[in-house]
Protein backbone atom coordinates (compact mmCIF):
# COMPACT_ATOMS: atom_id res chain seq x y z
CA UNK A 1 0.00 0.00 0.00
CA UNK A 2 2.58 1.99 0.85
CA UNK A 3 4.14 1.98 -2.88
CA UNK A 4 0.94 3.03 -3.96
CA UNK A 5 0.63 6.00 -2.13
CA UNK A 6 4.48 6.92 -3.61
CA UNK A 7 3.18 6.13 -6.86
CA UNK A 8 0.48 8.38 -6.62
CA UNK A 9 2.07 11.56 -5.26
CA UNK A 10 5.35 11.22 -7.59
CA UNK A 11 2.09 11.36 -10.17
CA UNK A 12 0.05 14.98 -8.93
CA UNK A 13 3.97 16.17 -8.61
CA UNK A 14 4.42 15.61 -12.08
CA UNK A 15 0.95 17.20 -12.61
CA UNK A 16 1.86 20.36 -10.71
CA UNK A 17 5.29 20.40 -12.69
CA UNK A 18 3.32 20.47 -15.89
CA UNK A 19 1.17 23.23 -15.54
CA UNK A 20 3.82 25.43 -13.38
CA UNK A 21 4.27 27.92 -16.46
CA UNK A 22 1.05 27.44 -18.14
CA UNK A 23 -0.81 30.73 -16.68
CA UNK A 24 2.62 33.03 -16.93
CA UNK A 25 3.05 32.53 -13.42
CA UNK A 26 0.13 34.85 -12.68
CA UNK A 27 -3.24 33.74 -11.12
CA UNK A 28 -5.98 32.89 -13.44
CA UNK A 29 -8.57 34.81 -11.36
CA UNK A 30 -6.78 38.00 -10.14
CA UNK A 31 -3.54 38.34 -12.06
CA UNK A 32 -1.38 37.97 -9.13
CA UNK A 33 2.46 36.65 -9.36
CA UNK A 34 1.90 33.31 -7.81
CA UNK A 35 5.18 31.58 -6.31
CA UNK A 36 5.84 27.55 -6.58
CA UNK A 37 8.46 27.47 -4.14
CA UNK A 38 7.39 25.12 -1.01
CA UNK A 39 8.62 28.01 1.16
CA UNK A 40 5.32 29.58 0.01
CA UNK A 41 3.32 27.03 1.19
CA UNK A 42 -0.07 28.03 3.14
CA UNK A 43 0.80 31.72 1.95
CA UNK A 44 -2.49 33.58 -0.25
CA UNK A 45 0.14 33.79 -2.78
CA UNK A 46 1.11 30.48 -3.51
CA UNK A 47 0.14 28.24 -6.57
CA UNK A 48 -2.84 25.59 -6.83
CA UNK A 49 -4.39 23.96 -9.14
CA UNK A 50 -8.48 25.14 -9.64
CA UNK A 51 -11.09 23.56 -11.90
CA UNK A 52 -12.41 26.55 -13.92
CA UNK A 53 -16.05 24.53 -14.37
CA UNK A 54 -15.74 22.99 -10.88
CA UNK A 55 -16.35 19.46 -10.68
CA UNK A 56 -19.73 20.20 -8.22
CA UNK A 57 -21.19 21.67 -11.12
CA UNK A 58 -20.55 18.47 -13.79
CA UNK A 59 -16.90 20.29 -14.89
CA UNK A 60 -14.18 17.78 -16.17
CA UNK A 61 -11.88 16.02 -14.79
CA UNK A 62 -8.67 16.47 -16.83
CA UNK A 63 -5.95 18.93 -17.16
CA UNK A 64 -8.51 21.03 -19.82
CA UNK A 65 -10.45 22.04 -16.55
CA UNK A 66 -7.49 23.14 -14.81
CA UNK A 67 -5.79 26.47 -13.99
CA UNK A 68 -2.97 28.13 -12.11
CA UNK A 69 -4.51 30.24 -9.07
CA UNK A 70 -3.18 31.45 -5.93
CA UNK A 71 -4.79 30.25 -2.62
CA UNK A 72 -6.88 33.22 -1.79
CA UNK A 73 -8.35 33.19 -4.90
CA UNK A 74 -9.22 29.12 -5.03
CA UNK A 75 -10.48 29.02 -1.30
CA UNK A 76 -12.32 31.91 -2.00
CA UNK A 77 -14.13 31.04 -4.66
CA UNK A 78 -15.08 27.76 -3.85
CA UNK A 79 -17.79 26.29 -6.12
CA UNK A 80 -18.84 29.63 -7.56
CA UNK A 81 -18.90 30.14 -11.59
CA UNK A 82 -19.54 34.00 -11.51
CA UNK A 83 -16.25 34.80 -11.63
CA UNK A 84 -14.56 37.09 -14.60
CA UNK A 85 -10.60 35.60 -15.48
CA UNK A 86 -7.61 38.17 -15.26
CA UNK A 87 -7.34 38.44 -18.76
CA UNK A 88 -11.48 38.82 -19.54
CA UNK A 89 -11.53 41.98 -16.96
CA UNK A 90 -11.25 45.72 -18.01
CA UNK A 91 -8.09 46.51 -18.66
CA UNK A 92 -9.34 49.60 -17.10
CA UNK A 93 -10.43 48.80 -13.92
CA UNK A 94 -8.90 45.30 -13.26
CA UNK A 95 -6.51 45.61 -10.39
CA UNK A 96 -4.12 42.90 -9.39
CA UNK A 97 -4.94 41.43 -6.66
CA UNK A 98 -8.62 41.87 -6.55
CA UNK A 99 -11.09 39.22 -8.27
CA UNK A 100 -13.97 40.32 -10.67
CA UNK A 101 -17.15 38.83 -10.15
CA UNK A 102 -19.98 39.50 -12.62
CA UNK A 103 -23.31 40.61 -11.61
CA UNK A 104 -26.27 38.33 -10.76
CA UNK A 105 -28.91 38.75 -13.52
CA UNK A 106 -32.45 38.88 -12.34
Amino acid sequence: MKFRAMRARARNQNIRRRYQWRETRRCYWCGIEVSYSPTARNRPYQATRDHLIPRSHGGPGGRVNIVVACRRCNTTRGNATNWIPWHEQDPGTRRVGVPAIREEEE
